[in-house]
This record gives structure tokens, C-alpha cells and sequence, in this order.
């Protein structure tokens, strides 16, 4: 997305024309709409295959899927795509539903939250409508429970504004091990001496 960014304001010192940045732009999106409906059909695994293979090609077509949207987010960010994309994304993803659209729908928004939600922006309105549906969809027990949690987590992050959760610390270990003397606390020591058994 940085890149893409540089050259398009390259193009923008080398060149006085409009035409050529609105031909950049409208190139990327076109891309990018190819890539996204590309990505959004599973993959026909070959039922020949072993459980490692079909898993295997499984766990690629989820990274480039959720590579493929992470890129979107970060050229919208950039202001590289017009933002109306935005919620033709999530529609088209809530609309089929299935656990790796969802989580495609968790990354892209989890990618854009703490750039346009925000009270100023002017599709706020429309964003919170997508969240209002994402809360139904975490009560509703015909997804499975990992497909809940991830859209829960989500809710979560919007909940704390974007920010990144603090790292939770283990208890600090004592300088001093329970039990042991500080140095030359062990000269000082008297020795111990029983007393004598009195009446």
C-alpha cells in the first residue's frame, strides 16, 4: 500500500495531467475488485488428495484471502480507493456468510477501525449498521464458535477504540530468593543454639 502510495504521488510530480492519476487509480480498483471476487469462491480442493494436502491448500486460499483484503484496507487508509468500497465489501462478505468470509470481514474491518470509525466521518452512520449486524450474528449459535469468538474480538476492539491491548505481565520474580540471606547477611548470621531444657 506504501508503494503504491510513492508512485502515485510520482506520477503526480512528473505529470501535470489528471488523466494519468485517475487511470493509476481506477487501475488499482479494478485489481483490487478482480482480486476480491476472485478470492471470495473457496477453491475446488481435489478429493484425491491426502488430509495434510487438502489442508495445506485450504490454509494458502485463507492467507491470500485475508492478504488480499489487509491490501485494500491499507490502499483505503491511504486514500488510494474511494471509500464507498468499504460497504460493498462487507455487504458482499455478510451476504454469503460462510466462517472464512466472516473472517475476511473480521481482518478488513480490523484493518480500517481505527481510520474511519471515527464521529466525523461521514459514512459512520452506515458503518454502525454493519457492527449492529455483526452483533446479532455473535448470538446466533448456527455459526460455529470460532466464527463467534473472532466477531466477538472484533466488537471488543471497537469497544476499546482500536487500541492495542496491553500485554499481560507474569508476577515479577523477587530479587532476593524466598529463604536466602542478602550478601554478607550470612557472616553476620550468629549461628543457632539451642536452649537448655529448664524445669
Amino acid at each position: 500500500a506504501d508503494l503504491c502510495a510513492k508512485l502515485h504521488a510520482d506520477l503526480q510530480k512528473r505529470s501535470t495531467e489528471a488523466t494519468q492519476e485517475v487511470s493509476f487509480k481506477r487501475a488499482l480498483l479494478d485489481q483490487c475488485q478482480h482480486s476480491f471476487s476472485v478470492h471470495l469462491e473457496p477453491p475446488r480442493i481435489d478429493e484425491c488428495l491426502d488430509y495434510e494436502e487438502q489442508y495445506e491448500a485450504l490454509v494458502k486460499y485463507k492467507t491470500k484471502m485475508l492478504g488480499n483484503v489487509r491490501f485494500i484496507g491499507h490502499l483505503l487508509r491511504q486514500r488510494m480507493l474511494s471509500p464507498k468500497i468499504i460497504f460493498n465489501c462487507t455487504e458482499e462478505l455478510l451476504s454469503i456468510g460462510t466462517p472464512e468470509a466472516l473472517e475476511t470481514l473480521c481482518a478488513f474491518l480490523e484493518t480500517l477501525g481505527a481510520t474511519f470509525d471515527t464521529r466525523d466521518w461521514q459514512g459512520r452512520q452506515k458503518l454502525d449498521e454493519v457492527f449492529s449486524r455483526i452483533e446479532l450474528l455473535t448470538a446466533d449459535s448456527q455459526h460455529v464458535p470460532r466464527t463467534r469468538c473472532l466477531l466477538k474480538d472484533l466488537l471488543d476492539k471497537r469497544g476499546n477504540r482500536w487500541r492495542e491491548w496491553p500485554t499481560m505481565k507474569g508476577p515479577e520474580r523477587p530479587s532476593t530468593p524466598i529463604g536466602a540471606h542478602p550478601v554478607g547477611a550470612a557472616n553476620d548470621a550468629k549461628p543457632y543454639r539451642p536452649r537448655a531444657a529448664t524445669d
